[in-house]
């Protein structure tokens, strides 16, 4: 019964918000290793629609988490011909997988897939684009090597400096963006999460620069976008790491929120992770 409901909610196309996933829930390189194997088996195998889309959205899911595609890579064939499933929600789903895996050989069939049909009435906005997610996933999957082409050669020192940097506009990973969010930015976030603690000294600096250019604005303004997801993602990362050096900030951050006089209080993103960080260190409010 309970499988049932998880496919019916899976007819719908499923997306990922990769600022979801914490310590707690990131899969070691075995997991993700068995994950993909799995799913695999249940795509290759399964005549069920709805089983195949649920399999097919256990891979796009995981890919976030298999960095540098180690893993997730393995499934690229199945997908490429899931691409050619009568099932639209299949197909759609496929291809998001293959944008976030970022397989060249998935190219060729992702351009096909821009030819096909639009179905529904684009006039009423009930519609499939087929070509807004083929072109999605391609462009994505030439985005995703440049970044990992980007810090393929770096020590871990240097790598932490570039990940970090990444939340700043303009840098190379800005252009990394698409409807649902800057995908650049999922990555560098669930890159931060995965190395840790060595991570803690640069994001304090930069979060306290961007704390410091919020306050020299006018105070009533709304925060840039940018500025917003790196207060958002950083207090993410310090707080799933949960060090006690980084209560200072975040502190600094709420009392920025407070005297700028938008809010009676701080963003839930800031007061969870405060919370959090204490009750790992037992430190009362």
């Amino acid at each position: 019964m309970q499988k049932t409901i998880i496919l019916i909610a899976l007819s719908i196309i499923c997306f990922v918000y990769p600022r979801e996933i914490n310590s707690e829930t990131l899969k070691s390189n075995d997991e993700i290793k068995q994950i993909v194997t799995d799913a695999i088996k249940e795509i290759e195998s399964s005549a069920n629609k709805q089983e195949k889309l649920y399999a097919v959205n256990k891979i796009y899911k995981i890919a976030y988490e298999d960095i540098e595609g180690n893993e997730v890579k393995r499934a690229v064939p199945v997908l490429i011909q899931c691409l050619k499933d009568e099932n639209h929600k299949i197909k759609l789903q496929a291809s998001m997988a293959l944008g976030v895996i970022a397989d060249e050989r998935a190219i060729p069939a992702l351009e096909e897939m821009k030819k096909l049909k639009t179905i529904g009435n684009p006039e009423r906005g009930n519609y499939v684009s087929f070509h807004y997610y083929a072109s999605h996933a391609i462009k994505q999957t030439k985005d995703r090597n440049k970044f990992l082409l980007m810090i393929k050669d770096l020590d871990e020192e240097n790598k932490i400096t570039y990940l970090v940097n990444s939340f700043e506009a303009n840098t190379k990973l800005s252009y990394v963006s698409g409807k649902y969010g800057d995908v650049g930015f999922h990555w560098a976030y669930i890159y931060l999460l995965k190395i840790g603690k060595p991570v803690i000294p640069k994001i304090i600096i930069k979060f306290n620069k961007a704390i410091e250019i919020q306050k020299n604005k006018i105070k009533g303004t709304n925060s840039p976008y940018r500025t917003n997801l790196i207060f958002e993602y950083f207090s993410k990362i310090l707080a799933e790491i949960g060090d006690e050096s980084a209560l200072k900030v975040l502190e600094n951050l709420e009392s920025y929120y407070l005297e700028d006089k938008r809010d009676d209080f701080a963003p839930k993103y800031l007061r969870d992770a405060l919370e959090k960080i204490r009750k790992k260190q037992n430190i009362s409010n």
